[in-house]
């Protein structure tokens, strides 16, 4: 007759084997069934653990609740049938459990309060710390309201060790933080998850959990580069699990704030998967508001349109999608209500959605997939103007900004046509004018800026302001591809005509309009290639001659700025060009010209650069960003940050490197710029690498890639092959070799069908680094291949020392797996050898690379020396490798370090333990007194006892007697 409980067990421990998932835990609670009939009590209490385990990582938790109800009711009833693993169990879930009826509204509070009398019971009775019922207790008095109970519990949670049987050290900093992040203590819950996000604590849960969390309190911080890694990095890594419902509701509800409600479309998009799970209540909620949040920053933005994922888990518009939602969030909430037997979880959760632009914006660096949406004008203090008392005062700031050439002066002008619109109040026609004029940069159709010029002009003269009207016009003169040359010099000379004629009356307006001809003069020349002739280059010197005569009308030095800017483009000497430029940008910001300033800056920023004064040009480039003001174009504000993030990776000041990157690729998205945006990124994506976040790295560098196989540019080809190594590069770091393999392979490949680097020397490092990834995988055939190809590419460089390193790299490839020839090998080292040496004498040679040879001579004879088993054949290499470094114009290294304790060695074995001590003593010398001290002291004793050998072994001494 078969033993039932013995198949019984063989089942359970077959299925204990399967991987976790919703199939392992079906057959769990079958067989549960079939064991609770045999009265197996050890049995069942095992499976029932195991179920219990099974759920522990599950958003759905009722069918946990009730195994484990079960469980414990057992252990109260029976203890003798659990055994120690099965009982480590049961304690470890306690917390869990606790955790999971709070989360859910149709657990009782009389129940909640007696699983917490339950808690501290079991935990006394083994001997543990009642920490995890503080939790437990603290959440609960939030959720009722209950401060000083949520104070004392706080207050025990710090007077209690942490109960390593039912939490582990990372949960519990996660917790903590959490609790003072609710708390709006925003330091100090960092503090408490620093050991999590800085310190590598980890465990299931973390750190997605701190990674998600610490979001929010960093940008109430201001910590926003912290923000912006926390998120790439944090999302990066729970994308594909189901489980992390919460992490996810917090990235996106971080998007939403942070003016990146785009981005959280995406996310929403690519996890739509989690609005058809089964959740536990208090995450169905919190996924609800992070959503009903997004479409609120859609909708403030204009984006109402934009489709993103219901609470079926069918797309929606998101205005359509806010109501539906909100339906569900308030239903929630007031079950919760009722169970808690106040209104605090509804009032809470509206502050939750509640939509504010409170936040700073946090550029992420990455391209949403979804078109911006309407910008939001600059928020103002003061309310919209409402009568006409209001409108009055609006018209004497306009008209003050405008005579003063104030910054804001168009801005001004724009709330003045708003007002009135509004009041329906007809305006004067100088002022409707200024607003006309305002519009003309709501609009980049070419007739229509010229119907509001010629509308504008004429009223402007209407009110006998001819002088205004001449600015305009002139600002006006095309100089665009199309423009018939003779027409627009026909009209340049009518414009100054009337300048001239205003001259007296309205010196400053005819000076402006006398720069604007000269300008678009200038530029169409130089768009259709023809060469300033040298009347344009007198009337513009003898033009910055009269501005320079006013240099105290604000009007009158902004527009020499501008004609500073396009001297520089006409001028003959480069000295002149550079005298130009510098004058520019010194002028713009000694009378803090915020568009001149930022413009001069760009130009200027080059010049240093192309100088070699690369500090020099990112203060530059630093000023000018400082200088852009809301109202600027986001082609202008993406240019400046561009070159500054451009100059920051040139000095390796990485950390500004990509905070100014990041900020031009979402000025460069902004404006329709998606190649410089691919730019901006790809910057970014260094600067990221090179701080040793790779993870945050490899998601904007993989976005990088998208975009430029979708831009498709023959000129930005070799981004592509760049971003690849930089993937390489990263992967590598975090330890998946085979990804990183991949990646430098395919640059390889790019490389190999065509695609050429800038770094000439690109694809020989690549390619050894491709050997060492696949030497390392264990694949040396392909590894030594590789090398072989970075040898070759080195060699068509006419690099031989570098050269040498594959080749010896490929040598050692082959010792490893025990594939090494040692007769062809020793031919390799001494044909290289003598390639070295006489690359070395050449004294054609650039005396820097001849020191390179020299270098790699003497690694290469060291190495050589190394390999060889003969003692007989490596002792001479040993010592002319020594004799080589020696040669160096730099004190004694590691590697001549290496050497000498090899020749010692190797001399040692053989006998000649006076050598030894000759090499000993010829190494102290080249030692600086106090250089490397612990190895000096090793070489002191070596020659003690190497003298000491040589003493005993000589003749007559009494040991060798």
């Amino acid at each position: 007759m078969p033993d039932t409980n013995s198949e019984l067990r063989q089942t359970f421990n077959r299925i204990c084997a399967q991987p976790s998932g919703e199939s392992r835990t079906v057959a769990l609670e079958t067989l549960l069934e079939a064991v609770d009939a045999t009265g197996e009590q050890p049995l069942l209490n095992e499976i029932l653990a195991e179920i219990v385990n099974a759920f522990r990582w599950s958003e759905d938790s009722l069918r946990h609740l009730s195994a484990y109800g079960r469980l414990l009711r057992n252990y109260d009833t029976a203890p003798e049938w659990f055994d120690e693993h099965t009982l480590y169990k049961l304690h470890w879930a306690l917390h869990t459990i606790g955790l999971k009826m709070l989360g859910r509204h149709d657990v009782p509070l009389a129940s909640i309060e007696a699983y917490l009398l339950q808690m501290r019971r079991h935990y006394a009775e083994a001997g543990h710390s009642v920490h995890p019922a503080h939790q437990i207790e603290y959440d609960l008095a939030v959720q009722l309201g209950d401060g000083e109970r949520a104070a004392k519990a706080l207050a025990a949670l710090h007077s209690t060790e942490i109960n390593r049987l039912d939490d582990c050290e990372p949960c519990v900093h996660s917790a903590m933080g959490s609790i003072y992040a609710g708390a709006g203590d925003h330091e100090r819950a960092m503090q408490q998850w620093a050991p999590v996000l800085e310190g590598g604590q980890r465990c299931l849960s973390e750190p997605y959990r701190a990674l998600a969390d610490s979001l929010m309190p960093l940008v109430e911080l201001g910590r926003l580069d912290e923000a912006r890694a926390n998120h790439l990095h944090g999302y990066q890594i729970i994308r594909d699990k189901d489980e992390m419902v919460l992490p996810l509701a917090q990235h996106v509800r971080f998007c939403a704030l942070t003016g990146n409600e785009a981005r959280a479309v995406e996310l929403l998009h690519a996890r739509a998967v989690v609005f058809t799970l089964a959740l536990d209540p208090i995450f169905r909620l919190r996924l609800l508001e992070s959503v009903q949040l997004a479409c609120a920053a859609l909708i403030a933005r204009g984006g109402g349109d934009v489709q993103v994922p219901g609470p079926d888990g069918r797309n929606a518009r998101a205005d359509a999608a806010f109501d539906r939602i909100d339906a569900e969030r308030r239903d929630l909430c007031e079950r919760f209500d009722r169970r808690n037997g106040n209104d605090l979880m509804s009032r809470r959760s509206a502050e939750r959605i509640a939509y504010t632009t409170a936040h700073p914006h946090v550029p992420l660096g990455l391209k949403a997939a979804i078109a911006d949406a309407p910008q939001v004008r600059e928020s103002r203090a003061e309310a919209p103007a409402s009568t006409a008392a209001d409108l009055e005062c609006l018209l004497a700031e306009a008209r003050a900004a405008g005579a003063a050439f104030a910054d804001d002066r168009l801005e001004r002008w724009g709330r003045v046509g708003e007002a009135a619109e509004r009041l329906g109040v007809a305006l004067e026609p100088s002022d409707e004018a200024e607003v006309l004029v305002f519009r003309l940069n709501d609009t980049d159709d070419p007739d229509r800026k010229r119907a509001l010029t010629v509308r504008a002009a004429d009223l402007f003269r209407k009110a006998d302001r001819e002088g205004r009207a001449l600015t305009l016009e002139a600002s006006m003169l095309r100089s665009d591809e199309d423009a018939d040359v003779e027409a627009v010099r026909a009209e340049a000379a009518g414009l100054l005509g009337v300048a001239e004629r205003l001259a007296d009356a309205d010196p400053v307006h005819s000076l402006r309009g006398r720069v604007s001809v000269h300008s678009a003069l200038a530029e169409l020349g130089e768009r259709r290639g023809i060469e300033p002739d040298a009347r344009l280059r007198e009337a513009i010197a003898a033009l910055d001659a009269d501005l320079a005569a006013r240099p105290d009308e604000r009007g009158v030095t902004e527009a020499r700025v501008r004609l500073l800017l396009v001297m520089a483009r006409v001028v003959e000497s480069d000295d002149d060009r550079n005298a130009a430029i510098r004058a520019a940008y010194e002028l713009a910001c000694a009378a803090d010209h915020a568009l001149e300033t930022v413009v001069s800056a760009l130009w200027y920023n080059v010049l240093l650069r192309n100088e070699e004064r690369r500090e020099e040009a990112l203060a530059v480039a630093e000023k000018g960003m400082a200088a852009a003001r809301p109202g600027m174009k986001d082609a202008t504000i993406g240019a400046i940050h561009s070159a500054a993030a451009e100059t920051a990776v040139s000095l390796e000041h990485w950390s500004r490197a990509e905070l100014y990157a990041v900020q031009a690729a979402r000025y460069h998205d902004r404006s329709g710029q998606s190649r410089l945006a691919t730019i901006a990124r790809h910057m970014a994506g260094v600067a990221m690498a090179e701080q040793g976040r790779n993870e945050a790295a490899v998601h904007v560098l993989w976005a990088v890639l998208e975009e430029l196989a979708e831009a498709d540019d023959e000129d930005e080809q070799w981004r592509t092959v760049d971003v690849r190594i930089l993937l390489g590069d990263c992967y590598k770091q975090l330890g998946d070799r085979e990804e990183a393999s991949k990646q430098a392979l395919e640059a390889l490949r790019l490389m190999d069908g065509g695609i050429r680097h800038p770094n000439a020397t690109q694809y020989a490092r690549t390619a050894h680094q491709t050997g060492e990834l696949l030497e390392e995988m264990g694949d040396v055939a392909s590894a030594v291949l590789a090398f072989g190809r970075a040898e070759r590419a080195w060699r068509e460089r006419g690099v031989v020392p570098a050269a040498a390193w594959s080749v010896r790299a490929a040598i050692w490839a082959r010792v490893e797996v025990d594939e090494a020839d040692e007769e062809a090998d020793s031919a390799a080292f001494a044909a290289l050898a003598a390639e070295l040496r006489t690359q070395w004498g050449d004294e054609e040679l650039a005396p820097s690379y001849r020191e390179f040879c020299r270098a790699d001579l003497a690694e290469t004879l060291l190495q050589h020396g190394s390999y060889l088993a003969d003692d007989a054949a490596a002792i001479p290499l040993l010592r002319e490798a020594l004799e080589v470094f020696r040669e160096g114009e730099y004190g004694i290294g590691a590697r001549e370090l290496s050497g000498a304790r090899e020749l010692m060695r190797r001399l040692a074995e053989t006998g000649d333990a006076e050598g030894a001590a000759a090499v000993a003593e010829q190494t102290l010398g080249r030692l600086e007194p106090d250089e490397n001290p612990g190895f000096r002291k090793r070489v002191e004793e070596a020659v003690a006892e190497y003298r000491d050998a040589a003493a005993s072994d000589r003749p007559g001494s009494d040991r060798s007697e």
